[in-house]
């Protein structure tokens, strides 16, 4: 059987370096509805939860 090399350890220092530059964009509700209504929204994670939303508050 082939021993891991990162069985005994965390492998933090394994493989390439990875540096993001995240960026945080604030914008008002009615800003968000506005881009999603026309399509413009390319973020398909807010538009399946967005979906979610919709069909769970119709739930209640």
């Amino acid at each position: 059987m082939k021993k891991n090399p990162c069985q005994d350890a965390d492998c933090d220092n394994a493989g390439a370096e990875q540096v993001s530059n995240l960026k945080v964009l604030l914008a008002d509700s009615g800003s968000v509805t506005n881009l999603i209504a026309r399509g413009d929204a390319k973020d398909t994670i807010y538009k399946a939860h967005n979906a979610y939303e919709e069909l769970f508050n119709g739930l209640l």
